[in-house]
């Protein structure tokens, strides 16, 4: 400290200015820089856990729909044991998909399925109406059912509103897919 006094004015400004200098050089590289480091790592992994966390949401809401297909599968299966409420299992299904679909369902009718490989098998004759794309999703719902369904004849006329379509379906049941 007595060397300190001993410079002259302009000499201590000096060293006062170096020694802040210094001092500020290591506060920057002991604690900011890495303080702005680390704050862009945090910024990154809460991106990266956000992206995870709603990709977590959307398989979460995927959740009942999946548990409800699968209580549907085991009605299904349950059902299918027995003959005598096979023909209502169908019904029941057919009725669910059109609901689903947003058809109006006109009639559903039970028929025995005559034609080349499905002779005897159990099928259905439906008439629906509502629009287009409505009958799309109820043709996707049956190509896609856990029951095998093969859509045997469909016949697609203009309805009685505008922009309605009426459909009479046949089906034919071909088996049950398995879990």
């Amino acid at each position: 400290m007595t060397a300190f006094r001993k410079l002259n004015p302009r000499e201590r400004r000096v060293a006062v200015l170096t020694a802040a200098v210094v001092l500020g050089g290591l506060i920057w590289v002991k604690a900011v820089e890495p303080a702005g480091h680390r704050w862009i790592q945090l910024r990154q992994e809460v991106a990266t856990y956000d992206r995870e966390l709603s990709r977590m949401r959307g398989l979460l809401a995927q959740k009942d729909a999946i548990d409800d297909a699968m209580k549907r599968v085991g009605e299904l299966e349950s059902a299918s044991g027995s003959d005598a409420s096979e023909p209502d299992t169908l019904l029941k299904e057919i009725e669910r998909m059109a609901a689903t679909s947003g058809m109006h369902l006109l009639y559903l009718k039970p028929r025995q399925v005559k034609g080349k490989g499905v002779s005897g098998r159990l099928g259905a004759e439906l008439k629906v109406e509502g629009s287009m794309r409505c009958l799309g999703r109820l043709l996707q719902e049956l190509q896609t059912s856990m029951l095998l369904l093969k859509t045997q004849q469909l016949t697609v006329t203009v309805g009685r509103e505008a922009g309605q379509v009426q459909a009479v379906i046949r089906i034919a049941k071909l088996g049950t897919r398995g879990v």
